[in-house]
């Protein structure tokens, strides 16, 4: 985009200097204008009202403000008039035009302008063949336009996304409330500054910084910048954390495309020096390589445009092998293309790869994200497929990295609905992506060992009394007692997982009523996190039936990952030592699997789930999707049975969901946990 600019205002520039008769304003609007500075240059054009009034391309300069500013609609209101002539007298207009419907996703309309403005050029003009790759784009955009998806796309919010330049997210490592991103954006460290590097109030730039937000109450903020030796006044550009989290990756340099690429190891403020540890590896940074993604600490995949390569940015991949990194190997035409590959991310299977491209033959806009899987016996990469709407837009979508949930994602994107140049999005798939799990591990077989059951003490109340305050009441003086005393346990044991089970009022069920409960944990939650307890410390579970005994709601309390600390045994454990206010649940044994049917912002309306058993809805205070599972078994055999029932039922897309202790388990989990619950090697080899 940038670039048909550049090509655009020179142009422009030479008829304007040779005029003469233009006014001061309108050469300062230009200058603004060739340095990217598009709201210095509105705020003069604005104010020279006459000139906008009788010149067409003060009018023009205008409109590529407001659309370069996100502001599509008072772009296209001065646009339209200036292209309505069989043959304007600024061809331009039609190319911004086009712009302008392609950003709006409106494809067949800014193809038809990208040809009236291919008629209006010499077929030697720069601009030919990128708006006939333009042109192939919008086709695709087409294709894509009318197909249903279940992903939903988010902006991160006012609290992180300013009218400046976002990109790069990358998740925490450790703690998935917790998310880290670069942006050029005012109070930056230098402040505005020009290409080479040297202050310039009036026409420079700020250059990035890098930063970390938290998740509070469901939404992104507390954005904070990185420390002051870590910043500086060059750009700094997030790369990647190791598998541990203790190592960072950052860019640094005057310019984004080359620099020195720095190790950090988070050292104490004293042990720290002035200078920075280079990244010791084959990748030239100083040459334009980067873009660096570290899968397992073992793998390095990174951007670069080196000789041998299949044109523009490709992607490569270097291995540590003894101590040094091989020397990089390109993924090849399965990936790469004559066009650009970049900002790759490798899923936890090692096989499955996201990157952005701007391929016209399969992009909708610029960069889009496409995903392939590498097949270890061909030892060749699938066809990329494109994620399509709503991911990918008619700007750059890049730097997409699913986060360790399965569930969710984020990526970067310069879509002209966003706040700024480019602004940090949030992705929520609707089933967990079973490429997250990571690569199975081959063990020893052993005789599996037979769990030693310990009999449950005799408990005549649970050992934390169950809330029954409705939802719209305060907590009795006995609630708030019990919850404090929770939030205390919890802070003194950060390992801890508190397991909220909720069981709506006798009246509801089905989906509204696994819905209605969980709210009630929701409640419970909130107090809680006022408390100062972690969000990542609370899992919350609504029941579809009332609880037998209860004339109202009901929430009650059980505990995972007591077995190794002090209150072992002396706190209720789903499966152990619990005594529920709903006895003998599947629901509430050690091991239960469950189908996932469905995931949602709010109820399941779905009327088939009704008569269906043991309706659930999972919660997390960090994520906003509600997961409604059906059925409990014992058995992972039965639990097959009853998927394939769904199935037929027309529940497309439902899978089967181990617990552990009330809690949704993972891959990793359930391995860890295959000696005692043998059934679950019957999920591992599904």
């Amino acid at each position: 985009m940038k670039y048909w600019m550049l090509i655009v205002f020179s142009l422009t520039l030479q008829g304007l200097y040779a005029q003469g008769s233009v006014s001061d304003k309108k050469k300062q609007a230009k200058e603004y204008i060739f340095h990217d500075r598009y709201a210095d240059a509105l705020a003069v054009l604005t104010a020279s009202r006459q000139a906008i009034r009788d010149d067409k391309e003060a009018q023009l300069l205008l409109a590529i403000c407001y659309f370069q500013l996100n502001e599509l609609d008072k772009a296209s209101e001065i646009l339209k008039p200036l292209a309505s002539n069989e043959r304007p007298e600024l061809p331009e207009c039609l190319l911004y035009m086009a712009k302008v419907y392609h950003s709006q996703h409106q494809f067949a309309e800014a193809s038809n302008y990208y040809k009236l403005y291919l008629r209006q050029i010499r077929k030697d003009h720069a601009h030919r063949k990128m708006v006939i790759e333009e042109i192939r784009r919008c086709a695709n955009g087409l294709e894509w336009q009318y197909q249903t998806s279940q992903i939903v796309v988010e902006n991160l919010g006012r609290q992180v996304n300013t009218a400046y330049d976002e990109f790069a997210p990358i998740p925490s490592p450790n703690n998935s409330d917790r998310l880290y991103f670069s942006s050029a954006r005012q109070g930056n460290m230098g402040g505005l500054r020009n290409r080479f590097g040297a202050t310039d109030e009036k026409l420079g730039h700020y250059f990035s910084d890098m930063f970390g937000c938290m998740l509070n109450e469901g939404n992104w903020g507390n954005v904070e910048q990185l420390h002051y030796l870590l910043n500086s006044p060059r750009h700094e550009v997030l790369l990647d954390f190791n598998k541990d989290g203790n190592v960072l990756y950052y860019a640094k340099g005057w310019d984004y495309n080359n620099g020195e690429i720095i190790v950090d190891t988070f050292k104490r403020l004293e042990d720290r020096t002035l200078s920075s540890t280079p990244f010791q590896s084959q990748v030239n940074s100083v040459a334009g390589d980067g873009q660096l993604y570290f899968y397992n600490d073992t793998t390095l995949l990174f951007t670069s445009r080196r000789q041998g390569g299949l044109g523009g940015l490709d992607i490569y991949k270097s291995i540590f092998r003894k101590g040094r990194w091989s020397n990089p190997e390109n993924l090849g035409p399965g990936v790469n293309t004559p066009f650009d590959e970049t900002t790759p991310f490798l899923a936890a299977d090692g096989r499955t790869l996201y990157f952005s491209s701007n391929d016209s033959k399969k992009s909708i806009g610029g960069l889009d994200v496409f995903k392939s899987v590498y097949n270890s016996r061909s030892k060749t990469w699938t066809d990329p497929v494109s994620l399509g709407l709503p991911v990918n837009s008619a700007g750059d979508d890049a730097y997409f990295r699913v986060a360790k949930d399965g569930f969710t994602a984020f990526f970067s994107s310069s879509r002209r609905d966003g706040m700024g140049m480019r602004d940090i999005y949030m992705v929520y798939f609707p089933n967990y992506l079973p490429e997250m799990d990571p690569p199975p591990v081959v063990a020893v077989q052993v005789a599996p060992a037979t769990p030693a059951k310990v009999e449950p003490p005799a408990y005549t109340q649970p050992a934390f009394s169950p809330v029954y305050s409705g939802l719209n009441a305060a907590f009795s003086d006995k609630e708030t007692n019990t919850l404090d005393q929770i939030a205390q346990l919890l802070l003194e044991y950060p390992s801890l997982t508190l397991v909220l089970t909720a069981y709506p009022s006798p009246g509801s069920s089905g989906g509204k009523g696994a819905y209605l409960a969980v709210q009630h944990a929701e409640k419970v939650s909130a107090y809680l996190l006022k408390k100062g307890v972690s969000s990542e410390a609370i899992y919350m579970r609504g029941m579809g039936k009332p609880a037998s005994q209860s004339k109202s709601a009901v929430v009650e309390f059980a505990f995972k990952g007591a077995a190794d600390l002090p209150i072992k045994g002396k706190v209720p454990v789903i499966g152990d030592y619990y005594n529920s206010v709903a006895p003998g649940l599947t629901t509430n044994k050690d091991l239960c699997y469950k189908v996932q049917v469905a995931s949602s912002k709010g109820e399941y309306a779905n009327p088939q789930a009704a008569s269906l058993p043991d309706i659930m809805t999972e919660k997390t205070p960090h994520f906003e999707f509600y997961r409604y599972t059906l059925g409990a078994f014992e058995r992972h055999a039965d639990a097959v049975q009853f998927k394939n029932q769904l199935l037929a039922k027309g529940f497309s897309g439902a899978f089967i969901v181990p617990f552990l202790n009330g809690v949704r388990a993972d891959k990793n989990k359930v391995k860890q946990a295959v000696s005692l619950f043998p059934d679950l090697q019957n999920y591992l080899g599904q």
